[in-house]
């Protein structure tokens, strides 16, 4: 028996903003995120520039390299593990590097990435 998963959790968060419309006069901390990660990942140009604060993480992570701790509800998330810090280069600096690389030694260097193919 196959489970569609995904379908399941969308209806179910239907179902908790449906009982909770009018109840609430702020919105939530969920809300928020929701809200942050949709202008995040709406545009190309939104998470390349979130891209750029990747480094501030280490600031984060301290000496030993690792988020122990995240505020709000997340903090319940990392009571029981570690994130470890983001790498110095974002994946699309690293690949734009890499690129530039294989150009110079005459290689192939692939797709670029931030082209979606439309």
């Amino acid at each position: 028996m196959k489970i569609n998963i995904p379908e399941i959790l969308v209806h179910l968060r239907g179902e908790d903003v449906d009982s909770q419309r009018g109840k609430k006069l702020l919105p939530t901390q969920m809300d928020l995120l929701m809200k942050g990660g949709s202008w995040a990942l709406g545009k190309g140009r939104n998470l390349d520039l979130l891209e750029k604060g990747l480094p501030l993480g280490k600031l984060a992570a301290g000496r030993d390299k690792k988020i122990k701790r995240l505020p709000g509800i997340a903090a319940g998330w990392t009571a029981s593990r570690d994130i470890p810090a983001p790498p110095s280069k974002s994946f699309r600096d690293w690949w734009k590097s890499e690129k530039e690389a294989n150009e110079r030694q005459g290689r192939d260097p692939g797709p670029d990435p931030h082209r979606t193919g439309r």
